[in-house]
Parts: structure tokens; sequence; C-alpha cells
């Protein structure tokens, strides 16, 4: 018995080492990211991983400890197919394990979290780049094709030779102990209910939560329908008046001659605020036509993606709707409920639309936000005439795209709204081969890959200004989400990672968009269909209420985020920063806000501003799932 117990434990030790292993991995992978936490917020973060390495070794080894422990006439247990069944039970189970972790070390740079059970409805994505992903991440595959081989050969030495046979009770007996031990081991403790992941984060300590979570075990823990929980810190009514508290909010002064300007949306693939030279003091060597551009605009400094990948931007600038759930809502199961976005509402005053991405069709489920906010037209890649621009891996280099984006708006009916995505400065950051040499001081593919996308734009507006529709157009640029951090310093409030770069640039002088502006004013990707009915000077009875307009002069702005179990309210005083799932309490941490938005000072709760700025975001959490459960998200009242 005591060598069955022994082998056991050896075996349970093994997986032990293997999950730390893997948090190890995930460090170094992300090092960038954890530079600025001490030895001992890391090493903490280590033991206490080890209550969910276990929880997940327990859940998904629990066939293996069923079979090893379930009483069994003596021949099976020293049969050699026995055994070599045991082998392969561990192997099934932990070398998917072992690749997952591997994987989502890598990926959590471009997320910035954990990844969930979600990736199952991105794996056609997935499994089309698996050449070109692979070939970046040699190192990652190599460590887990040796890890695995090392597993295979540990666990046929521990488990091939047979143990000392035992008597059927004494089989029952050992069966019977291990139970409650398995039991408790898998629910990860005592506590009323079982371990979440809610549980390793700290609001003032987000990264650490990732650190100390493994990708088994949030995989685990999600589920495909994902469903949202309903909330209640207040009355149907409190919710209501809490978000009609904003001021109204006009802004005649920049359309007084009321004109409908052709709309063109571009979303930079990638584009974090910390690669635009104006935004950081760098002289501009990545972004040079940008940072030239919005000196002819309004560039907003303190601008933030709802998210971190390109199907959670595209609900917010084209719904208004941010990302607030598990899952993206383009593949939730909210993602048939009723919106009404950007271009079903401009299409009531005689807007015509469409969006275009040069990946293929529906890649990150761009098309589906596109055609939800109730664009017409929907291009992709696919579409492109000339298969030679291909970059061989993603769609077609941004260049020659655009350029033929520019000329495709010629057969649009005016006014328009149309929006696209670039993609040269997604993973694996494929430019063509004459800019290598071009840039030769740019080694980095990231940073050389937003060189290039910068120089793709000029060559758009390059031309555009050939086209009949571009001197009565308002172009708005911006960053989808932010990028992997190549040299990123990440602090402890975590909003930095959603901070994009947000530009309105017109040649019509119709539009009194302020040139040469750099506004300081928190603003989101959420912001940006409420911003643009009140230019037109339109107010749809039915809009979403966690917008607002980037322009007003009577109302400040803030901007509403999520990372994981972690949500954020910014505004022009504060971060809040509160971890919740439930209808509980919520655990929360305050920062004064800076300039620049890190090396943030934590309020008391108790201040009068700090508990106005909790109430508002437990009332746009309680309407966001509430209403999104009911269906019904166009039940408040706009003013």
């Amino acid at each position: 018995m005591k060598l069955k117990i022994k082998n056991f434990l050896v075996l349970l030790l093994s997986l032990v080492a293997l999950y730390f292993f893997l948090r190890a991995n995930f460090l170094f992978t992300n090092k960038n990211i954890y530079q600025d936490y001490s030895f001992f917020d890391l090493a903490y973060s280590f033991v206490k991983g080890l209550r969910f390495d276990l929880s997940t070794i327990i859940l998904t080894n629990i066939i293996f400890i069923g079979v090893y422990f379930f009483p069994k006439p003596h021949f099976i247990n020293r049969h050699r197919v026995y055994r070599y069944f045991l082998v392969l039970l561990l192997l099934i189970v932990n070398i998917p394990c072992l690749l997952m972790n591997i994987g989502d070390a890598n990926y959590f740079r471009f997320i910035g979290r954990r990844s969930s059970v979600e990736v199952l409805k991105i794996l056609d994505d997935v499994l089309g780049h698996m050449g070109s992903t692979l070939s970046t991440y040699l190192s990652s595959l190599f460590v887990f094709l040796v890890v695995s081989f090392l597993l295979f050969v540990f666990y046929k030495k521990v488990l091939i030779k047979p143990v000392k046979p035992l008597s059927f009770l004494k089989q029952f007996i050992l069966f019977i102990f291990v139970v409650p031990f398995v039991v408790l081991g898998a629910r990860g403790g005592f506590q009323s209910k079982p371990l979440r992941p809610i549980e390793a984060f700290a609001p003032e300590k987000t990264e650490l939560g990732h650190l100390i979570l493994n990708t088994t075990f949030t995989v685990i823990k999600s589920r495909l329908n994902d469903s949202l929980p309903e909330k209640k810190f207040y009355s149907y009514q409190k919710v209501q008046e809490i978000l009609s508290q904003q001021a109204q909010e006009k802004t005649s002064e920049l359309n007084p001659k009321k004109i409908k300007p052709n709309i063109v949306i571009i979303a930079f693939e990638g584009l974090s605020a910390k690669y635009v030279g104006r935004l950081n003091k760098n002289n501009g060597h990545l972004t040079p036509f940008f940072d030239k551009l919005s000196k002819e605009g309004t560039l907003f400094a303190n601008h933030f993606a709802n998210g971190r990948r390109s199907m959670e931007a595209f609900p917010a600038l084209f719904w208004g709707a941010p990302s607030l759930s598990n899952m993206p809502l383009p593949i939730s199961i909210y993602s048939t409920n009723r919106y009404l976005g950007l271009a079903t509402h401009l299409e009531k005053v005689g807007y015509s639309s469409a969006f275009y991405h040069s990946a293929n069709y529906n890649s990150s489920f761009t098309h589906s936000s596109a055609k939800i906010a109730g664009f017409k037209k929907l291009i992709s890649g696919q579409d492109y005439p000339n298969s030679s621009d291909h970059n061989g891996a993603w769609g077609v280099h941004d260049e020659p795209y655009l350029k033929y984006y520019a000329k495709e708006l010629s057969n649009l009916p005016q006014p328009f709204v149309t929006g696209v995505l670039t993609l040269s400065s997604h993973h694996p950051y494929a430019v063509p081969e004459k800019y290598i040499h071009e840039f030769p001081e740019i080694t980095s593919p990231v940073l050389r890959s937003f060189r290039y996308t910068d120089l793709a734009i000029e060559s758009f507006f390059r031309e555009a200004k050939k086209q009949p529709w571009y001197d009565n157009t308002l172009f708005i640029l911006t960053g989808d989400h932010t990028n992997q951090g190549e040299s990123f310093t990440e602090k402890y409030s975590g909003v930095e990672l959603f901070r994009v770069p947000m530009l309105f640039f017109s040649p019509n002088s119709d539009l009194k968009i302020k040139k040469n502006l750099l506004s300081h004013r928190i603003t989101q990707h959420s912001d940006l269909p409420k911003t643009l009915y009140s230019l037109l000077g339109i107010n749809p009875k039915e809009q979403l209420p966690f917008g607002k307009n980037m322009f007003a002069k009577n109302s400040e702005g803030e901007a509403l985020l999520r990372s994981a179990s972690v949500y954020y309210l910014v505004n022009h005083k504060h971060v809040l920063s509160m971890v919740s799932d439930s209808a509980s309490e919520a655990k929360m941490t305050v920062f004064e806000r800076n300039d620049e938005l890190l090396d943030m000072k934590i309020l008391p709760k108790n201040n009068e501003d700090v508990k106005a700025t909790s109430q508002k975001l437990k009332a746009y959490l309680q309407y966001f799932n509430n209403q999104m459960i009911k269906n019904d998200l166009y039940s408040w009242k706009v003013n």
C-alpha cells in the first residue's frame, strides 16, 4: 500500500513541478510586463499558484486517479497492458495541457489575459496560420517537445514496474481514503464555493493574477455559452438615475453648417499609444506621417481601446458597446441580441456604408461586428484582385490594400461611412522585402511593421487626395487595440495596456476640428458613435449609455475597461479598479490619476468623489449584464 501511495505522490509532485515550470516559462516569456514587480511579489504568486495548480491537476487527471485507485483483481494490476494504459492516460491529458500553457504564454502578450474556452471559436483562424506561428516560436516548440519526451520517460519509469499486489479489501480502504482528498483538492479548499479564477486577482496588482493562474484552469472554469451573471448592486431605477446624470452634450460648433461629410474610420492593427512619436517624445521614428497628420487635426492622448483584440474593438467603435463580458460579444451567446450600430443610424440620414479588412472574410469576426452595426458592403482580402500582394500569412500587405481601398471608396454613393482595419502589424509582422532594407535601423519585426504601416497610410492619403470624395471627408484614425510590449513598463493600475491614439482630421474647413490640438480628455472607443451623432446633429432615441461625446465641453470623459475579472473606470481624477464576478460586494482599489497614468497613488475609499466613481462603475456593470441578459440594451433613455 505504501508503495502504491508513494508512486502516486511521486507522479503528483512531478505534475506540480510541471506547472511550476510552466509558470516560470510564462514569467520569462512576459518578463517585460513583470519587470517592475518585486521578488517578493513574484515569489508570492508562485506560492499562491500552487492552490490553482493542484485543483487543475486533480480535475484534469480525475480519470487516471479513478483507474489507479479503483479496486481491481491482481492480474489486472500486474498486467503490462494495464500499466501502459496508465502511462497513456497521463500523456493524453497532460501533453495537451503542456502545449496549451506554453502557447498561451506567447498569446498573453497580445490579449493581456489567460485564454479561455473561447479559443475553440477562433480555431479556424489559429489552424489556418499554424505554419507561420510555429516558425516564429520555434524555441517554444522545442521546449514543448523536450518536456513531452521527459514526461513520457518519467511516467514509464514510475508506472511500468508493477507494485506489490494488495488485497481487494486494502484496495477498497485506500480508494475510500483517497476520495475526500481528491474532492478537496479539486474544489481548491474548504471554502463554500469551488475555486474560481477571480480569486487570483487583487485590484491593485492585476497582472499578478495572470501569473498565479494557469491556462488549463481558466479553460476548465470557462464555458462555451459563458452567460453573464445578473448583478444587483442597485435597483433598476437607481441605475437609470446614475447613468442619466451626465450633462447634455453638444458640439454644434464643430459643424455649424450641418453638412454631411463622408466618414472614414481607419483602425491600425495593434497600434499602442507608446508607438506614436507625438505621444512619447521619441521624434516619431515609427510614425512620422501619423505625427505630421496629427498636427492637422485633434489628437486624443488619453484614449483607450475597450478591449485587447480586434473582435472587442469593433463592437465598441461601431456599436458603442465596451467589452465587459468574458467572451467577446461577436462570439458570445449574446451575439444575436438586438443591436443598433453606427451604420444603421447613419443610413437613416442618407449614408451608404462599407467595411474593409484585407484578411480572409470575417477573420477575428470583424465583418460580423460590421454587419451587426449595419454596414451593407463587406469586403475582405479574398475580394482583392491581385494575389501577388498577399503577405504569405494573414492577408494583403497594407500599402497596396489601402491604395485599393482609397479607389474603392469612389464607387460608394456619398455621403458614406466606412471603416478599414490594417493588417501588416499583426503577427508575424510581414512586410514587403524592399522595406526590410529601407528601414535598416529598425531590427525588430514588430517595430518595422509599424513603420511600414505608417508609410502605407501616407500612400493611402496620397491616393485619397486624387479621389472626388476626399475634400468632404472626416478621417478618424485609431489603434484597434494595443500590441505586445517590446520594452513596455506596465504599472500597477493596468490601464496603460489599453491606451491607443485617436485622431480626428478633415480637409473640409466647414468642420471646425481644431488643428494641432493635443487633448488630454479621457476618451474610449465606445465614445465614437455618440461623438459622430453629435457632430452630425442627430440624436437617435435608442443608444447605449456607455459612450460620451469626445468634443463635449460641458462634461468630463471616462473609459470603461475590463481585464479578466478586473474592471476599470478611468476619469480625469481617478482610476478605479474593481474585482467582481457576481452581485457580492467587490474588492476595490482607487488610484489618483496623473497625466501619464503611471506610478499612481492609492486613495482612500471614503472620499466622496471616489464613492461617486465606484457607484457609476457598478451602475455600468449592472446595466450591461442585466440588460444584455434580457436583450433589452436600449431601455436607457437618451437625454
